[in-house]
């Protein structure tokens, strides 16, 4: 900030956000380079670490009327709970600014957001900005567990399909040669046998059913 000279400086009386964890303490009017600029100083009477801010700075002139409102974003700051904050910005002005309100607008705090409404602070994840109330993010290892039981179910699919295919392959084989053989050797009934194939393609269809109509998850 080379040649910066001061205007005048004082203590905030403006607008302020109830339960918002910063709020402008001090400021001082200077002039930076011949330009008329604005510096602040904030403080954190939160119990969270701040590392981004977002404001409106309204500027108003002798009348009280407003000149400008410009939204400011100071991001990578790191504005500690319960202690004093001052950004090294300084923010340039309408010749014809004396007097200035800052309104409050977010404030973040790791996935948290803090945002200011009718006055008042509002908890948010930054995901669910278009919602009042604080809605946590599903954790990513709960939607990977349901893609891996899925995957695992359409592997038991494929696997039961080419058991499927390889069975019609060699059914024809096994009814003419196989089949009788152990019927005439082992007693075992060829009723008995297609009972059991019958099952299996039960078994077969009952899955592929359940996997694209009632468990889809």
């Amino acid at each position: 900030m080379s040649g910066l000279q001061i205007i005048s400086k004082g203590t905030y009386k403006g607008i302020t956000e109830k339960a918002f964890p910063l709020e402008v303490k001090e400021y001082v009017f200077a002039r930076e380079n011949g330009k008329k600029c604005l510096l602040l100083r904030f403080f954190n009477s939160s119990e969270i670490n701040v590392t981004a801010l977002t404001f409106w700075l309204i500027q108003k002139d002798s009348s009280g009327n407003e000149i400008r409102k410009r939204k400011i974003t100071l991001d990578g700051i790191y504005s500690l709970a319960q202690n004093a904050f001052a950004p090294s910005n300084c923010f340039f002005l309408n010749e014809q600014c004396v007097d200035f309100d800052v309104k409050m607008v977010s404030a973040l705090s790791g996935e948290y957001e803090y945002r200011a409404e009718n006055g008042e602070g509002v908890v948010r994840y930054p995901i669910d900005l278009n919602k009042t109330n604080v809605v946590k993010r599903k954790p990513y290892c709960i939607q990977r567990s349901k893609l891996s039981k899925k995957v695992k179910y359409m592997g038991l699919i494929l696997f039961l399909a080419v058991l499927f295919i390889a069975m019609a392959i060699i059914w024809p084989f096994f009814s003419g040669t196989v089949l009788p053989v152990i019927n005439n050797t082992l007693g075992i009934g060829l009723e008995i046998l297609k009972k059991a194939w019958d099952s299996f393609l039960n078994m077969l269809g009952g899955l592929i059913t359940d996997l694209f109509n009632g468990n889809k998850a």
